[in-house]
C-alpha cells in the first residue's frame, strides 16, 4: 500500500540508555520500501558509529523475513540490500519482530517526521515528543530494554518503525 511514509530508528545501548535516533520523511512510498530503507539506514548509521553488535527490532514481520529471503526485497533496493546483508554477516547481528505496541515510540517519531516533512535528521537528544513516555518506568520501551539487558550484553539495539 502506498501513502506518505517515513523511516525512523531509535538507538539504545544494552542497558537501555538512549544513544540517538533518526527520522526521515520519504514522501509517497510503499510501506515495505520505508521498512527496508529504514533498516539499511539503521545498519549504515550503526556501522559508521563503530557498532559491531547490533540487534534490530521492528514491527514488520516481512522485513524480518527479508534478512533470510532476498526475493522479498523490492527490485530497486536489492543492490543496496545485498551490501548491508554482507555487513550483517561480518558483525554480530540479530533481527527480531516486536509487536506494534512495543514499537510505540518509533511510531511517535515517525508521526513527527510525517507532520514536519523532515528530511534525514539525527537526534542526539531524545525528542520531546517521546521523552516523557520513555522515561516512565513502566513504558513498553523500558520493559523491552530490561529484557535486552538480560539477554544480550553490549549490543546496540535499534527499534524501527
Amino acid at each position: 500500500m502506498s501513502g506518505f511514509s517515513a523511516r525512523v530508528g531509535i538507538f539504545c545501548g544494552s542497558r537501555g540508555e538512549y544513544i540517538g535516533s533518526f527520522s526521515s520523511f520519504l514522501g509517497v512510498r510503499k510501506s515495505l520500501y520505508a521498512e527496508v530503507t529504514g533498516a539499511i539506514l539503521a545498519i549504515e548509521l550503526a556501522w559508521s558509529k563503530g557498532f559491531r553488535r547490533i540487534w534490530l527490532a521492528c514491527d514488520s514481520s516481512l522485513l524480518c523475513q527479508s534478512f533470510s529471503s532476498f526475493n522479498l526485497i523490492p527490485w530497486s533496493l536489492r543492490g543496496r540490500w545485498r551490501k548491508y546483508i554482507k555487513i550483517c554477516k561480518e558483525i554480530e547481528f540479530k533481527v527480531s519482530h516486536i509487536f506494534r505496541e512495543g514499537n510505540h515510540y518509533a511510531n511517535k517519531l515517525a508521526s513527527l517526521s510525517l507532520e514536519n516533512k523532515l528530511e534525514l535528521k539525527w537526534y542526539d537528544v531524545l525528542p520531546a515528543v517521546i521523552k516523557l513516555d520513555i522515561l516512565s518506568i513502566n513504558s513498553p520501551f523500558f520493559v523491552l530494554f530490561k529484557l535486552v539487558r538480560k539477554c544480550l550484553s553490549s549490543f546496540l539495539v535499534v527499534g524501527l518503525a
